[in-house]
Parts: structure tokens; sequence; C-alpha cells
């Protein structure tokens, strides 16, 4: 049953992660594909790299510091590769067709997300099994629970490691320059590993900055100790466990943060952009007004889903996704001296929309 609740949420929080791409959401097949990755083939590769790292380290490294180590630096690699896959893959598509599916911060956030929390679900799944196997169901459940968090902020730790990735290489496809190309990805990255590391090793480093690497190996690998050592030992963990959750906090505090302020330019971007195109005649005025502003395009689509007019609201939709499209090519143009062939793409696709719509009205 617990499962199944981990389940809904993975789905549901792949549904919000979604909805905060504004103007261009990424085709739904795609995002699946994306956490399909993070939940199969990343694991598995996971847990070979892991394993090979943690075994290469001295003993009571290992024991200390091995998954703060190991995982931030394996599973962000293993994990990211979707990323450029997907990076890859949606520039060769645009080549074909002038639609780039994978630009900016928010597209990602959401294809990082997707990687991480399918990564998650699969992870939490295999510790509960693991202990299971050991015929230590209490333990198991107990470390299951604690790791999903439902709803809580902690479940959303590998969707924001990762989602960074996908930001740095979002901010990639928008700089002007060779140095951003390649610094935001590697940025990125660097900084998704780094959380990952606090939040595997802040524990560790509190413990061995108090006890030492030879004392907290011998805690973490259940070798005796003093009473009053175990005593002081806990009290840092209690600590420790409130520093990762403040860090934990603050990492989600900035993920969505990062969001709003890329969706925030991305308004400006449109409308200034588009401003233009309402003096040639390629959009209304009315749509200028519209395009930028979320929450009133959600109000019309809403009043159309409530007045059955499905047609005129795919129309709609896909009309203002060219329109936001069509801005940032524009600004590609503008910004990187981008073939300017596919903003007369994006127009002709608007007036192709503008027949379909006039032919439905009719």
């Amino acid at each position: 049953m617990f499962i199944v609740y981990a389940l809904i949420q993975m789905l549901l929080f792949f549904v919000i992660i979604r909805l905060l791409d504004a103007y261009e959401r990424e085709p739904l097949w795609m995002v699946a594909l994306m956490g399909l990755w993070g939940g199969t083939f990343s694991i598995g590769l996971a847990i070979v790299g892991n394993e090979a790292i943690i075994g290469a380290l001295p003993q009571d490294v290992s024991i200390v510091f091995g998954p703060a180590i190991a995982a931030p630096f394996v599973e962000e690699i293993i994990k990211g590769l979707a990323l450029l896959l997907a990076f890859f893959g949606s520039h060769w598509f645009f080549k074909k067709t002038g639609r780039l599916e994978f630009e900016g911060v928010t597209d990602g956030i959401v294809y990082g997300a997707a990687v991480g929390f399918g990564f998650a679900f699969t992870e939490d799944i295999l510790y509960f099994f693991n202990f299971l196997s050991q015929a230590d169901v209490k333990t198991g459940l107990d470390v299951f629970l604690l790791r999903v968090d439902f709803f809580g902020l902690g479940s959303f730790g590998h969707a924001i490691y990762t989602g960074t990735f996908g930001a740095g290489l979002g901010m990639g496809t928008w700089a002007a320059t060779k140095r951003g190309q390649i610094g935001w990805p590697l940025a990125g990255l660097a900084a998704g590993m780094f959380m990952h590391f606090l939040h595997n090793g802040t524990q560790s480093i509190m413990m061995v900055r108090e006890f030492g690497l030879e004392a907290t190996a011998a805690a973490y690998s259940g070798g005796l100790l003093p009473v009053e050592v175990i005593e002081r030992m806990n009290a840092t963990v209690a600590s420790a466990e409130s520093m990762t959750n403040l860090l934990d906090t603050s990492f989600v505090i900035a993920f969505f943060t990062a969001i709003f302020l890329w969706v925030r330019h991305q308004k400006k971007v449109i409308a200034f952009e588009l401003a233009e195109e309402v003096n040639n005649g390629t959009i209304t005025k009315e749509e200028w007004a519209i395009v930028p502003n979320f929450l009133d395009r959600t109000k019309w689509y809403w009043q159309l889903v409530r007045q059955a007019q499905f047609e005129t609201l795919k129309l709609v939709s896909e009309a203002h996704r060219e329109m936001a499209d069509l801005a940032f090519a524009k600004w590609r143009v503008r910004r990187r001296g981008a073939d300017q062939t596919v903003v007369d793409v994006h127009r002709d696709r608007i007036r192709k929309i503008r027949a379909r719509q006039a032919i439905h009205a009719s």
C-alpha cells in the first residue's frame, strides 16, 4: 500500500513540475521517458558505480564518507546522461522541424526532475526490499517511509539535484558565448553534486569534526564505545538531522525560486519580441497581451473547457505555443545570430493555425 502511495506521489510531482513550464510544456511522452530512465537504467548503473568507488576508498573513509563521496559523483553523472540525450536529441529534432523542445531553465528542470523522481522511486523500493531480504521488515518499512517523506520537502532531493544540472543545460542554450554554453552546464552539474554531497555527508562531517574519523567509523560499523561517547554522538546525530533538514528546505526554496525567476524572464522576452508581430499583423493586440500572462491564459482555457469548446481550445493553445516559440526564436536570432529562417517557420505555422481556426468557426 505504501508503495502505491509513493507511486501516486511521484506522478503528482511529475504533473506539478511539468505545469510550472508556463509557455512551452514538454511532450508528456518525453517527460515519461526521462522518468523511466531514472527509475531503470540509472539505478542499475549507479549500483555498480557506487560499489566500485566505495570499494576503492580506505576502510574508515569508506564506512563514514562512502555514500557522500560515491553517490553524488556517480548518480548525478548517470542521471545526467538522460538529459544529455534529450538535449542533443532535441537539437537534432530542431534542425529537422524548427521546434526546440529543450530550451531554457524550466525545460531543463522539468526533464531533470523527471529523471530524479523516477530514480528516487526505484531507489526507495530497493532500500525496502534490501531490509526485507534480511527479515527486517520493520526497519525496512521505517527506512522506506523516511526516504519517501510523503509530500514532504525531502522527497524532492533527487529531482532537485538532477534538475539543477538540467537548469545549467537550459542556461547554456540561451548563452551567447561558447564559455557560457559550456560553463553553465558544468556549473549546474557541480551544484547538483554539491547539494547531493551535503545531503548525504552533513552528518558524517559533523561526527568526524566532533569525534574523529576512527571513532566515527567504529560507531557506524557497530563497534563498542563508552556510554558517554555514544550519548554525545546521539546528540550530534540529532543536530546533524536538523542541519540536513534545513539544507533540504533551502534547496527546495532555491529550486522553485529559480523556476519563478526564469518564467518571469520568459514573460518579458515574449512581451518584447511579440510587440513587433502586432505591427506586422502576425498576431493581434489581444493575443500579445494574453500570451505572456499565464493566469489570464489559464482562465481563458478553463472557460473554453466549461463551454465544451475543445477543438477551439486545441487551436488556441497551439497558436499560443507557436507565438511563444516565435518570441524565443527571435530572441535567439537577436542574441546569438541564430538562423532567421526559423522565425519565418513559426510565423508560417501561426498563419496556418489561423486558417484552421477560420474553417472551424465557419
